[in-house]
Parts: C-alpha cells; sequence; structure tokens
C-alpha cells in the first residue's frame, strides 16, 4: 500500500483581498455555520487518507497556524511568502514527508468534494507510483495535485509563483494523469471579499 501525505498551502496573503488575511475571513457554510475560509478548506480532506498532514504558513501567522494545530496539522513556516507558491511547496515538501506521494492543495479552496480527494488518493495508489495526477472538470486541470516520491528533489527546489506547473514543462518531463472528476470545486478559489460576498457553491454554478 502506497503512502500518501497532505501539503497545504497557506503562506500566501491576496493583496486583492486588502488588509485582512484571507484565510480568516468568514465563509458560510452550508449548514448555516460560520468558520473561516482557511476552516472550510482543511475538512475538505480526511485525515484517514494521509499518514501526515503540513500546513505551510507565513511568519506571525499564528491564527491561521493554531487553525492548522487544532486540525492535527504539522506547521512549516515559510521565511519568505512573497517569493510566491514555489517556495511554500519547496518548505512543505522540504519538512521531508516520508511517503510515496504528496498532495499539494490549496487553503483558499473550500468547495473540492472530498469524494474527489478519495479518487484522487485512489487513483495513486492504485498506480505505479511514478506519475503525477491531477482532478479535471470541462477540460481544465485544477488542484489538489499529487506527485510521486519522484518528484519531491525537484518540488524542493522551486522558487517563485509559477509552482510546480513548470515540473511538466518539455524540459522537466514529469508525467501527469489527467482524472476527470465532477467536481466545478477544483477550480474555484477565493481571491476577494466580493468573490465571498457573491458566493455560488459548486452546486449553483
Amino acid at each position: 500500500m502506497k503512502s500518501l501525505c497532505l501539503i497545504v498551502l497557506a503562506a500566501g496573503r491576496s493583496q486583492r483581498f486588502g488588509d485582512e488575511n484571507k484565510l480568516l475571513a468568514a465563509l458560510p457554510s452550508p449548514d448555516r455555520a460560520t468558520a473561516s475560509l482557511l476552516e472550510a478548506s482543511l475538512t475538505r480532506f480526511p485525515p484517514a487518507l494521509f499518514q501526515r498532514r503540513i500546513l505551510v504558513v507565513s511568519p506571525g501567522d499564528h491564527d491561521v497556524a493554531e487553525i492548522g494545530r487544532r486540525r492535527g496539522f504539522e506547521i512549516a513556516v515559510n521565511s519568505a511568502p512573497e517569493a510566491g507558491m514555489g517556495r511554500s511547496i519547496a518548505i512543505g515538501v522540504g519538512a521531508r514527508p516520508d511517503c510515496d506521494g504528496a498532495m499539494i492543495a490549496l487553503g483558499d479552496m473550500p468547495f473540492v468534494k472530498p469524494s474527489t480527494v478519495k479518487a484522487l488518493a485512489a487513483s495513486f495508489i492504485e498506480s505505479t507510483g511514478e506519475m503525477a495526477i491531477a482532478p479535471v472538470f470541462n477540460q481544465r486541470r485544477g488542484h489538489p495535485v499529487i506527485f510521486p516520491r519522484a518528484c519531491f528533489d525537484a518540488l524542493r527546489r522551486l522558487d517563485g509563483d509559477a509552482g510546480a506547473r513548470r515540473l511538466f514543462s518539455a524540459n522537466d518531463g514529469a508525467a501527469l494523469l489527467a482524472l476527470p472528476v465532477d467536481d466545478p470545486g477544483v477550480l474555484q478559489d477565493i481571491d476577494t471579499p466580493d468573490d465571498i460576498a457573491g458566493l455560488k457553491r459548486p452546486g449553483e454554478m
């Protein structure tokens, strides 16, 4: 049985959201309760699927880190979050997760279906363990993405805003398996206060 770890990126702070840390913004949930954007996003990932769970945060983001700790996440600090998503990925994988694959997820995507996360994990476990796996909805690739151990060294060298996309370029040549899913949540993130004010849940899109 292949092992899988989870790395959630929560070190970015969108400038389009204003002065507030968007990950702490209140997001109404289907049961009419209110949770932060980050809390809603973390609930998408069934803990039993993962050997380790790591949350990458910015220095001084104690409230963000505390949300992760309450949900059983280890905390990794990105000392230079302004360097972009690639840096956060490198920090997360640099925590040396001892697993066969790493699921890289974003902390601002609260509508990914847990069934999609389970399908990605099952696809990886049943695979040869040599390919990255990404969900695809309406022919658009989304998040989260699973990377096999063979990609870890390259992930630890990432920097900048491009994230891990360059690993799929002709030069780096990582193989990618596209997993079709019936889940618009893999494409839906939150960037501005208007995204919350005029929120449409995936089932309403």
